[in-house]
């Protein structure tokens, strides 16, 4: 009972802060608290606090006209977790197409991306371009193969996945233009090596 309060205490905050950045001004009416629900009214909205059948999580739902909207609320669990059932916005009330868009700076100890990566350069089948494909492209484009220009994203941005796969299969390919251009060197040294006994003979 006493973290059902808590939970209420919390969903409270939270609603008269949503109002707040809103701008809302909150009329509340008759209260209606009970020991499964608790509802809300504005001038313009109407939202319902909900515990779960098992009592672990609460639901935060708006209520449009008399329907619940269950699948625009989001959910408090007793460990600390949030679920949101819909799209976030941080600094942002309109996160388009993403399912969290920050208007502002992320810190972070770590980021995590699943994507594909780019150990395909070391196939037998891959075919390398040239340095001498390499330079027409960067001559005509002025950026390099597969990349995007700097206008683009400027424009865009980019997808940190999907730019780091990138980036590695530019490495990938430099590194085998390096060993391909030591075997040259190692072979070059070698036939230098055969001439100079040569004329020593």
């Amino acid at each position: 009972m006493k973290t059902k309060r808590i939970c209420y205490v919390f969903c409270l905050i939270f609603l008269a802060m949503l109002i707040t950045v809103t701008g809302i001004n909150a009329q509340p009416l008759q209260n209606n608290i009970n020991t499964k629900n608790l509802t809300l009214k504005t001038n313009t909205s109407q939202w319902l606090m909900a515990a779960g059948n098992v009592d672990t999580k609460m639901y935060v739902v708006p209520v449009i006209g008399s329907t619940i909207a269950w699948g625009n609320g989001l959910e408090l669990f007793q460990n600390g977790t949030i679920y949101f059932h819909q799209k976030v916005g941080i600094g942002t009330n309109n996160p388009g197409s993403y399912r969290l868009a920050i208007n502002g700076t992320v810190r972070a100890k770590e980021i995590r991306v699943n994507t594909n990566w780019s150990d395909f350069v070391f196939d037998k089948e891959y075919a390398l371009p040239s340095l001498s494909q390499v330079e027409a492209h960067i001559l005509q484009h002025k950026h390099l193969p597969d990349i995007p220009s700097a206008a683009e994203v400027e424009a865009e941005g980019v997808e940190l996945g999907k730019i780091s796969s990138k980036l590695l299969q530019k490495i990938e390919e430099l590194t085998l233009y390096v060993i391909e251009q030591d075997k040259r060197i190692q072979a070059l040294e070698a036939e230098k090596a055969a001439m100079q006994q040569t004329i020593k003979e």
